[in-house]
C-alpha cells in the first residue's frame, strides 16, 4: 500500500466543501497526506471551474499541520481572501477561493485529556484504605452490654434463690437478722410466724 494513499501518523481527518460556485455543498474529503485540487479530471479534487487552472493547489500534512500552496495558477489561490504566495498553515473554518468557486477547509482536531494532579507518567496513587464500618463497632457495644445484662441477671437470680432457700431452712437467722435491720428502722416483723401461718403448697 502506498503511504500516500492513507493518513499519515497524527494526521487528523480533513475535508473541503463548496461554499460558493458550481456544485455547492460538495463535500471532498482529505484522506492523504498530499491532494491536488484543480479542474483537471482524475486529480484528487476536480473543480469545475472555467476559471480555475488545471493543477490549482495543492494541500498537504507537514510537521503536524496542513498546509495550502498555489502551484502556479493563473488566477492566484485565496486564503481568507488573502493572496497565497507561499505556503500558508490551515485552520479548520478557513475559506480558500480558487477562480470563482470558495470551499471551507474543516479538520477535526482531538484534544488530550485533562492531565490528572501529579507528575505525569508517574503511577496513580492507590486509594486508602476503606475506614472501619461503623456497625462493626456498633455490634461490639450490643455484644459487651448484653453480656454485661446476663451476668446481673443471673447474679440477681443466685441471691434470690439463696434468699428463698435461706428464708424455708432458716427462718430463725433470717428472722433475727430482718428484726435486727427493722429494729433499727423502728418496725419489728414476727416472720416465723408468719412463714408458718402460710398454708404449706400441695
Amino acid at each position: 500500500m502506498n503511504d500516500q494513499t492513507v493518513l499519515a501518523w497524527g494526521q487528523p481527518q480533513a475535508s473541503l466543501q463548496i461554499r460558493y460556485g458550481a456544485h455547492v455543498g460538495t463535500t471532498f474529503s482529505i484522506v492523504r497526506s498530499e491532494v491536488i485540487l484543480g479542474r483537471e479530471e482524475g486529480i484528487d479534487i476536480t473543480i469545475r471551474d472555467p476559471e480555475v487552472s488545471r493543477r490549482h493547489a495543492r494541500i498537504s500534512w507537514q510537521s503536524g499541520d496542513y498546509y495550502i500552496e498555489d502551484l502556479g495558477s493563473t488566477n492566484g489561490t485565496f486564503l481568507n481572501g488573502t493572496l497565497v504566495t507561499r505556503p500558508q498553515a490551515l485552520r479548520s473554518g478557513d475559506m480558500i477561493s480558487v477562480g470563482q468557486s470558495t470551499l471551507i477547509f474543516e479538520a477535526q482536531t482531538s484534544e488530550a485529556p485533562a492531565q490528572t494532579a501529579g507528575v505525569a507518567g508517574s503511577p496513580a496513587a492507590p486509594p486508602p484504605p476503606p475506614a472501619a464500618a461503623p456497625t462493626e463497632q456498633k455490634r461490639g457495644g450490643t455484644r459487651c452490654l448484653l453480656w454485661g445484662c446476663g451476668c446481673l441477671a443471673l447474679l440477681g437470680a443466685v441471691l434470690l434463690a439463696m434468699m428463698v432457700v435461706l428464708l424455708l431452712t432458716v427462718p430463725q437467722m433470717v428472722e433475727d437478722v430482718v428484726n435486727g435491720v427493722l429494729n433499727l428502722l423502728g418496725l419489728r416483723v414476727d416472720l416465723v410466724t408468719t412463714l408458718y401461718l402460710i398454708p404449706p403448697l400441695k
